[in-house]
């Protein structure tokens, strides 16, 4: 007869619970490896979320206001300029204040000429030889006192200085002086004392536009 192999005795109770054992000890392990896995997939991809946050910029367009010394400025009205000269104490008398009709020039309001323009009589400037006007069309000459003209810009009030200058002698022998886009023209009859003395207020009216 040939043998028989020993056959193998059935694992005893306590060998078949550290089986068990082992196997539910290597679950715990992965699945604490899972669970570590996932918390450091979730970690690089809030540092990822981070680091896109702190590369990326934020483009803010500010609109910046006009700076002062880009703006025109506007002297106020001839009118106003002669008030304040009169208030200088100037012997101002006889104010004429032009409109777009009554301008001898046909220059206010148009383009290229003045906003306002007004003229006035100097008793000194008559009794120094201007006389007196005889008709109306005379009445509102800067030669028996002066007047001021502005203009939108002082380039413009620059302009229609030299423009009257390149007249020459008589009608451009008065005395013309500019602040901003203010025009100041006097009669050539005033001294030179008198003159200065309106440019100096003048300036000082033209500053408190």
């Amino acid at each position: 007869m040939s043998e028989q192999p020993p056959t193998q005795p059935p694992p005893r109770r306590d060998d078949r619970e550290a089986i068990m054992g082992g196997c539910g000890l290597l679950r715990l392990r992965i699945i604490a490896a899972v669970i570590i896995l996932a918390v450091q997939a979730i970690g690089l991809a809030l540092a990822g979320c981070s680091s896109s946050q702190r590369g990326s910029t934020t483009t803010v367009t500010v609109t910046a206001s006009p700076s002062t010394s880009a703006v025109t400025h506007q002297p106020a009205s001839a009118a106003a300029l002669a008030a304040r000269l009169m208030a200088a104490g100037l012997p101002v008398s006889g104010l004429i204040v032009y409109t777009a009709a009554t301008d001898p020039n046909a220059m206010l309001g148009r383009q290229g000429g003045y906003t306002s323009k007004v003229a006035w009589v100097d008793q000194r400037a008559e009794k120094a030889g201007a006389g007196k006007p005889i008709n109306g069309d005379e009445h509102g000459d800067v030669s028996y006192g002066g007047g001021i003209e502005v203009f939108p810009t002082s380039a413009q009030a620059r302009q229609r200085a030299d423009y009257i200058r390149g007249f020459g002698q008589p009608l451009a022998d008065g005395y013309d002086y500019t602040d901003g886009g203010a025009l100041l023209r006097l009669s050539q009859y005033l001294t030179p004392v008198q003159a200065r003395a309106y440019k100096a207020a003048f300036i000082t009216a033209a500053a408190g536009s």
